[in-house]
């Protein structure tokens, strides 16, 4: 009997899992509706959402999301404006609102700024083989050159076993190398020193065409994850590379297999095992990795799951935006299924409009 009943609180997990996901990524919903779309017109704020992820840290999604942006979007304004600029002159721009942001405790850690700052350079001067070309155009803005050095990911993609994860490799090795940490001197002084990723992507980008993945903090980094996700996923960052690929190029990316998907979590992780995977699943593990070995020693044995692993990461990603909107707009929770004020008839316009 315990049996039975086990199995069909899989089967139901499964189907609430998989019903979440579907309908969080709709285009038709009211979180993706057209206006939103919209208003996520092109290259600049696809590289403002790259750039935002860098910063998303333990912060509230309103500071990420306004505040954010709204510095980034103004350091590239100034950059993009001033045509042609340094690395001195990206750093200088951080300094400078530095002081903006203490006031405002608007935190964008040093290591943060760093990764930004060497993102932004390295775009700003293109990373070259052997011969001295460029491996992707630099473009007449910073935006521009992100949009090329995509377009380039793809196009060295469609060559490889995993496409989906060499993307996000080179994304990595773009955004996230080499690893800083400390306080701000100590970034800048790396940075001063010329410490990049750019003999790592070239490699990458002109060597072998496999690699193996063995870098664990590549393969666990939770920023990294979501925003291939939301590459892959979003119909607002789809409209925006729809816009600009090729359409063979456009067709092949959305087309590809989501399974190679990674959990982007590290404490959601801990918070979701404790609540679901480990009494549903018996899943113990915290980190995605061993998480996601579980779950594939499941799947061999027919346990009903979601058809892939990131598809959890729909059930808290749904509760979480809406409670992180409660301070702005209180009459959310009528759209919580979980709230004792929830409105039935809201909650399917959200989900199933």
């Amino acid at each position: 009997m315990l049996e039975m009943i086990t199995s069909k609180l899989e089967r139901d997990f499964k189907e609430i899992i998989e019903w979440l996901d579907s309908n969080r990524w709709n285009p038709d919903n009211f979180l993706h509706g057209k206006e939103t779309i919209g208003k996520f017109a092109g290259k600049r704020e696809l590289l403002l959402f790259w750039l935002c992820y860098i910063t998303d840290r333990v912060k509230p999604i309103e500071v990420v999301w306004d505040k954010n942006w709204k510095i980034l979007d103004s350091i590239v304004k100034d950059l993009d404006d001033k045509g042609e600029f340094s690395q001195k002159d990206v750093i200088s721009k951080f300094e400078k609102i530095s002081k903006e942001m203490r006031s405002n405790k608007i935190p964008i850690y040093p290591a943060d700024r760093g990764h930004i700052i060497n993102t932004i350079c390295i775009l700003n001067s293109p990373v070259k083989d052997d011969d001295g070309y460029p491996l992707w155009e630099r473009g007449s803005t910073i935006s521009d050159s992100f949009m090329n050095f995509l377009k380039m990911a793809l196009q060295r993609a469609r060559q490889m076993d995993k496409p989906i994860t060499y993307i996000a490799y080179l994304l990595w090795l773009l955004s996230y190398r080499p690893s800083l940490s400390g306080k701000w001197d100590d970034v800048k002084g790396k940075i001063e020193r010329g410490e990049t990723s750019r003999e790592e992507l070239k490699r990458a980008i002109v060597g072998a065409t496999n690699i193996e993945y063995h870098n664990t903090s590549f393969m666990t980094n939770k920023r990294l994850w979501a925003s291939v996700r939301d590459l892959k996923k979003s119909p607002c960052l789809l409209h925006v590379l729809e816009e600009n690929l090729d359409e063979n190029l456009y067709d092949w990316w959305k087309g590809l297999d989501e399974k190679e998907l990674r959990l982007p979590g590290d404490v959601w992780n801990d918070r979701f095992v404790r609540k679901f995977l480990n009494e549903v699943y018996d899943i113990k593990e915290k980190s995605s990795k061993k998480i996601e070995s579980k779950l594939e020693e499941k799947r061999k044995n027919n346990v009903p799951l979601p058809e892939y692993d990131e598809q959890f990461d729909s059930s808290i990603s749904f509760m979480r935006r809406i409670c992180n909107l409660h301070h702005v707009w209180p009459s959310i929770c009528t759209l919580c299924p979980l709230s004792k004020n929830k409105d039935i008839n809201k909650i399917k316009s959200l989900c199933l409009r």
